[in-house]
């Protein structure tokens, strides 16, 4: 990854923050078909637009990166309880050529 990649990746989990902390809109955010998709289901589950935009950020994410890379943030933002500062670093170091 490019750091250019790694920062992308960071913001857009970042503006995803309020849906990877909620399992069930997570779940309801990975079966939608597109970033639009996602944003429809998780404003007609909630009403909230903010948990809406959220999702539909996290489903930008999982588009432009391997689905696998992005699961792997949102476990490791969770197990760590840091926040996206500290998820450059590491990916930084990860992926340093």
């Amino acid at each position: 990854m490019t750091p250019e990649q790694i920062s992308r990746l960071v913001e857009l989990m970042a503006r995803s923050k309020a849906i990877w902390m909620v399992p069930a809109l997570l779940n309801l955010t990975e079966s939608a078909v597109s970033p639009s998709n996602a944003y429809d289901l998780v404003l007609d589950e909630t009403g909230k637009r903010k948990k809406a935009l959220a999702a539909r950020w996290f489903a930008v994410a999982v588009r432009e990166f391997e689905p696998n890379l992005v699961g792997a943030c949102v476990r490791w933002l969770k197990f760590t309880k840091r926040g996206p500062e500290s998820l450059q670093q590491f990916l930084n170091i990860t992926f340093a050529r």
